[in-house]
């Protein structure tokens, strides 16, 4: 498995379009707002859903759970059967 790598705020995207914040090297804090996505934050940063999820758990692996206001922790995950180095290629619904 290939070394992780921090996340790239690529900008607002298409319901990914609340603020983001570098809190470390490695990590973001990202402002949820009306009609974001798990899968579309996930994008922004280059990143899978389950890195969203394991890094929140508390959405308990729901969009549902998403509120606007609400602060996600935005870095890649390393977990059984997720292979983060791969997660830059492809959105995962």
């Amino acid at each position: 498995m290939a070394p992780l790598t921090a996340p790239r705020d690529a900008g607002p995207q298409l319901d990914a379009t609340g603020d983001a914040k570098a809190t470390t090297a490695t990590t973001f804090a990202y402002t949820v707002e009306p009609s974001d996505t798990i899968s579309a934050i996930a994008y922004r940063f280059g990143l899978c859903n389950a890195d969203i999820y394991g890094a929140n758990d508390w959405l308990n692996g729901h969009d549902d759970q998403l509120l606007v206001g609400q602060t996600l922790t935005i870095q890649r995950v390393a977990a059984a059967r997720h292979d983060a180095a791969d997660c830059h290629t492809a959105v995962y619904d």
